[in-house]
């Protein structure tokens, strides 16, 4: 994990840190804590970025891929800075799943808002659930909730596998 400390270092005073694979082994445990962490927050941000935290822990729960000889954790990062909030996921995913995932995203992203509530209904109506349990609303949903692009990097850590950061902002509307 030494070279995720350098990939977020500048991330010590998370409002919520979490690197500890036993988040993501039992998925009751995470959201009791998140929600406290973002119990500061008004009312109206703290759904919003509750609903987007376990989002993303929903999303590294179905595609982290422990196949990889590589022994690298998963994290999950709730960021403040002054009126906007970071939240990002990092996590191991095979070649083939980061190439769907990164078509999503990008897709996800090269809708204005109409378009992607067209989209989200698209997909909520016609598309079916993958393998994994998703129908890929999740980061449509995340996108319209926070009103912002999706971010996301990658490291390349074998011929078959990346560590895949998922990387939210929201601006908070005090």
């Amino acid at each position: 994990m030494e070279f995720l400390k350098k990939e977020y270092e500048h991330i010590e005073n998370g409002v919520f840190v979490y690197e500890n694979n036993s988040i993501f082994s039992k998925p009751e445990l995470p959201y009791n804590e998140i929600e406290e962490s973002l119990s500061d927050f008004d009312i109206k941000d703290k759904k919003k970025l509750n609903y987007v935290a376990v989002e993303l822990v929903q999303n590294v729960l179905k595609h982290h891929d422990e196949t990889c000889e590589k022994n690298i954790e998963p994290v999950f990062v709730i960021h403040q800075q002054e009126n906007q909030i970071m939240m990002f996921t990092g996590n191991i995913v095979s070649k083939d799943n980061f190439e769907k995932i990164k078509y999503h995203i990008d897709k996800i992203n090269s809708l204005d808002e109409e378009q992607l509530h067209d989209f989200y209904k698209h997909v909520l109506n016609d598309v079916g659930y993958t393998e994994k349990g998703g129908a890929g609303l999740g980061l449509i949903d995340i996108s319209r909730k926070t009103k912002t692009k999706l971010k996301y990097a990658t490291k390349r850590l074998t011929d078959e596998y990346f560590y895949f950061y998922n990387i939210i902002f929201y601006n908070l509307q005090n």
